[in-house]
């Protein structure tokens, strides 16, 4: 769960300070189990402003010593709004991961265009949320791949969740989704990764 979980009631009215207070119990948290590293998704949208960005940056520096800590922004309520989009590419500026929430536009696709025109602009890895609903028709896999493949992002984009491939064929997850996202041939006929790392939960979900 992201460090700024916090609802949609209490974005307007929260301080700063109950913020950085809540952030801080988290790791503490953390620290108390040994996590070294860290790293989570904070909001930026019409609703909080940079609010979250900037007091996790506050948090980074009181725990430099303890945690490493890295920040993706997440696009919460997506970015066809235009103060939405406003606030989350300052907050990016300020981030270390750029993150997507395809499903959260009404052209999935425009979002991915958005987000990886940035990641290009500011220099800076993608985190994206796909799958995550168990539905496999939304083919939000395929829809990054198809992007990663016209932005030259390869290397750069993790996927987040991706359990709707649960549902999908064993065929189909085979010839058209896993495999392009493990390899990639380059001119030198080495292999290249994709995609840094995919967050696959699916045991979860089995019937």
């Amino acid at each position: 769960r992201s460090l700024c979980d916090w609802s949609s009631d209490l974005c307007s009215s929260d301080l700063r300070e109950d913020l950085l207070n809540r952030m801080i119990r988290c790791v503490n948290i953390m620290l108390a189990q040994e996590v070294s590293y860290c790293r989570t998704f904070v909001d930026a949208d019409q609703l909080v402003g940079e609010l979250p960005i900037n007091t996790a940056l506050e948090l980074r520096e009181i725990f430099k010593d303890k945690i490493k800590l890295e920040f993706a922004i997440q696009p919460l309520e997506g970015l066809d709004n235009k103060e939405a989009e406003f606030n989350f590419i300052n907050a990016c500026k300020k981030a270390d991961i750029i993150g997507g929430l395809p499903d959260r536009d009404k052209n999935p696709g425009e979002h991915l265009d958005k987000i990886f025109r940035l990641a290009k602009e500011l220099d800076k890895p993608v985190d994206v949320h796909v799958g995550q609903n168990n539905i496999p028709r939304e083919l939000e896999e395929q829809l990054v791949i198809q992007k990663v493949r016209q932005w030259s992002m390869y290397g750069k984009v993790n996927l987040v969740h991706a359990i709707s491939l649960h549902k999908m064929p064993l065929s189909l997850i085979g010839h058209t989704t896993l495999t392009p996202l493990i390899y990639h041939k380059t001119r030198s006929a080495c292999r290249k990764y994709w995609f840094t790392s995919i967050t696959i939960t699916i045991t979860m979900y089995q019937t």
